[in-house]
């Protein structure tokens, strides 16, 4: 679990993450990707809600997950990253987030693109699953199978 963050279920049902994974070249948007929607402004907020996804200024705890960040442009203070765990997804310091594991109940970097993701050798890759509820995401990996 994310500190910080409250809630949290397994957002893909308890899959691997690793299931249906190819290599994500996306870019960045000013918000966050959640279903048709992109969430800014006074509803920053991705709440992901046993997959619903709606912009919020809040998501209710307990029931659904706030995504705050679905890539490093969401996070423009130095040394943070994007990262999402059962909880959600926050902007953390690079070392409060030790990322990586087989699944979506490790913490993972969220990135757009392989350009994103900082440690060596890791690929930038998006879960056909998450794209299938309408969550624009995709995660550092060693490799994505």
């Amino acid at each position: 679990m994310l500190p910080g963050l409250d809630g949290g279920f397994n957002l893909d049902g308890g899959l691997q993450f690793d299931a249906g994974l190819r290599e994500r070249n996306g870019t960045g948007e000013t918000g966050v990707g959640c279903a048709a929607a992109v969430c800014s402004g006074a509803a920053p907020l991705c709440c992901v809600t046993f997959g619903a996804l709606s912009c919020a200024a809040a998501c209710q705890p307990g029931l659904s997950a706030p995504f705050a960040c679905d890539g490093p442009e969401d996070c423009p203070t130095a040394g943070t990253v994007c990262c999402a765990g059962l909880g959600g997804a926050a902007c953390l310091a690079s070392a409060s987030c030790p990322h990586g594991g087989t699944t979506l109940g490790d913490n993972y970097k969220l990135c757009n693109n392989t350009a994103d993701c900082s440690a060596g050798g890791e690929v930038c890759c998006e879960s056909s699953t998450l794209a299938g509820l309408g969550l624009d995401v995709g995660a550092c990996l060693a490799a994505c199978n």
